[in-house]
């Protein structure tokens, strides 16, 4: 806390050389952006600066029922809400909003990472086939088990295996070449942690 006091006090003259005629438009991204960089990078070292970060921290740590820039989005707002009620200024409220959806989009990259992991989920008969394919050609796990699908029912197996995004277009390829009819739908993983992955410990 001490520390961001001074360099806040340092640095505020860079303020003068980045945002030309003191556009305050600028100003806010300019702020979101260099801010959402120092936050996360202070969240990565599981520390905070003393403020609205720190309850935000708290309560992701004991619940973690959104991002951490969702939270930290969400005590900001009810903050500067109260402000601008306090002092009757809409438009500083408005600008402080965009910073602050700037800072929680960097906040959720540099802290969380970027989403480059999808679960593509394969309903088909030819399930084992399939599987065996793609842990011989993309060295991914696959998960199965046996399904009944209600509309013809039949038997099916559901395959399941999560593969980084540029490995996408080889996976339904595979699927493909085995079995044009087969049902595939691709879901969207916030985070995953395991062999191949991020260490889960």
């Amino acid at each position: 806390t001490i520390l961001l006091a001074i360099f806040i006090e340092i640095t505020k003259g860079i303020g003068n050389i980045l945002v030309i005629e003191k556009d305050i438009f600028i100003a806010s991204i300019y702020g979101g952006l260099l801010n959402g960089i120092g936050i996360s990078l202070v969240f990565k070292a599981d520390a905070s600066t003393g403020g609205s970060d720190l309850l935000a921290q708290i309560i992701y740590k004991k619940r973690q029922i959104s991002s951490i820039g969702q939270i930290l989005l969400v005590i900001d707002l009810v903050v500067i809400l109260t402000n601008s009620i306090v002092f009757n200024s809409i438009t500083n409220a408005l600008y402080s909003v965009l910073a602050l959806f700037i800072t929680k989009k960097v906040t959720d990259i540099i802290f969380e990472g970027v989403n480059n992991t999808k679960a593509v989920n394969i309903i088909s008969k030819k399930g084992y086939e399939i599987s065996k394919e793609i842990i011989d050609k993309t060295d991914r796990g696959v998960t199965t088990s046996m399904c009944l699908g209600m509309y013809t029912n039949e038997e099916y197996i559901h395959v399941i295996s999560v593969v980084r995004v540029s490995e996408l277009p080889k996976v339904k390829k595979i699927v493909k070449s085995i079995d044009k009819t087969a049902f595939i739908y691709i879901s969207n993983t916030k985070e995953v942690l395991g062999l191949g992955f991020k260490d889960n410990n």
